[in-house]
């Protein structure tokens, strides 16, 4: 239902120039200028110009139609359809790929940051995604595209509409400019604190290298997610468990399964251990650590997981956090075997060679980078919380369900 005062009309009816894809084939020429954007460009904040695809001042020229002018968009046809991006700045004067369309909006009837704000709203993309053909390749042609219906209130309401929904964009950048920093800080605390390069107040102790294998317990699972008659009811960590958290708590939901008592006495999971992904379909997922924060009697690891169980002289989260570092991803991503599925065997994970202080200082250096973690998770849910307020809001002004004063 289209609300009062408001009009539905196609993409194209709203649009001064015919929507157009841009060069098909930009060339090779070393000498080549005029930068060009991609689909991968969209979704960055930053463009950087280096590293924009070039094409000739020929080619360019030959395409002179979809050269961008300051208000207009560009639109993904393919991978990421539908992400949008409007044209200022430096963005005016280059050209387009293939994959791109280029939206110019028709001043007197659509102002360009509402239909920015519309083509990015649920409403637009479950329209846009009805005319997608292909499977391979998935793709909406121009012609399907230009028949996707936009809903249009007067222009004051479209600009106040904007406005209000750009103010939640600005806010949204913000956490997640914050949320960056916060990521790069804990990555420069990990590189210095993990290396012994900056040691904490109190400490001056030598570090020692050891092989994890002897300052750790290695266990690989064998639990699988099935239920069997006669075995006993567990909850199973799984992959997705371990990928997805820095923690593992007992109070949080795991898949139910079953596992024999035996089973249950070697692979229940419990405080201080760290959980690794053993295997991937892609060697940089390989040991993802979890820390098991808490435990229970029926929490067991599953499959494709091992169980790195500290020895006395080692502290599970500083181990977690050693997991992280550049310098041990590259030793596990290197060393996993496989063609289409990667794995770790035991003797790899055993040989990984580590420096680690004393057990307090372990703890110390643990805390801290705990908190950062902790920092970065209420940065996160923040980020979260915001984009879900705005998609609240656009449902609601961009389908006339709720009306602004202009």
């Amino acid at each position: 239902m289209v609300p009062e005062g408001w009009e539905l009309r196609s993409l194209q009816e709203v649009c001064e120039k015919q929507i157009s894809y841009g060069i098909v084939q930009t060339g090779n020429d070393p000498n080549a200028n005029v930068p060009c954007l991609r689909v991968v460009d969209l979704s960055k904040q930053k463009i950087a110009f280096d590293a924009l695809l070039k094409t000739t001042e020929e080619v360019h020229r030959a395409y002179r139609k979809t050269i961008l002018c300051e208000g207009e968009l560009v639109l993904a046809l393919r991978g990421e359809i539908g992400t949008v991006k409007l044209v200022s700045g430096d963005l005016v004067g280059m050209n387009i790929t293939r994959g791109l369309a280029r939206i110019a909006p028709k001043k007197s009837v659509v102002f360009s940051k509402f239909l920015e704000q519309q083509i990015r709203s649920s409403l637009f993309k479950a329209a846009l995604f009805r005319k997608v053909g292909g499977s391979a390749l998935q793709e909406i042609s121009l012609g399907e595209l230009r028949k996707v219906p936009v809903l249009l209130p007067p222009l004051p309401e479209q600009k106040k509409i904007a406005e209000i929904l750009s103010t939640w964009d600005r806010a949204i950048e913000v956490a997640e400019r914050q949320l960056e920093n916060a990521r790069l800080q804990k990555k420069a605390l990990m590189q210095q604190l993990l290396t012994g390069t900056r040691r904490l107040p109190g400490f001056d102790g030598e570090w020692k290298t050891v092989k994890l294998g002897d300052v750790a317990g290695i266990i690989v699972s064998n639990v699988d997610k099935k239920t069997r008659e006669g075995e006993v009811k567990v909850r199973l960590c799984n992959y997705m468990d371990v990928y997805s958290n820095d923690d593992i708590n007992a109070s949080d939901e795991f898949m139910k399964a079953t596992a024999s008592s035996q089973q249950i006495k070697k692979f229940a999971v419990k405080v201080g251990d760290v959980i690794i992904t053993k295997d991937s379909e892609d060697p940089k997922d390989i040991a993802i650590p979890a820390y098991v924060a808490s435990d229970s009697g029926d929490l067991v690891c599953g499959y494709h997981l091992a169980i790195l169980r500290p020895l006395e002289q080692l502290d599970g989260r500083f181990l977690k956090y050693f997991i992280e570092t550049p310098r041990s991803k590259h030793f596990f991503a290197s060393r996993a075997n496989g063609a289409t599925r990667f794995g770790l065997t035991l003797p790899t994970i055993h040989e990984a060679e580590f420096s680690i202080p004393s057990k307090l200082e372990q703890k110390a250096i643990s805390y801290v980078l705990k908190h950062c973690e902790k920092q970065l998770r209420q940065l996160q849910k923040k980020v979260s919380h915001l984009r879900t307020e705005k998609r609240a809001l656009m449902q609601q002004l961009l389908t006339g369900k709720k009306r602004v004063k202009v």
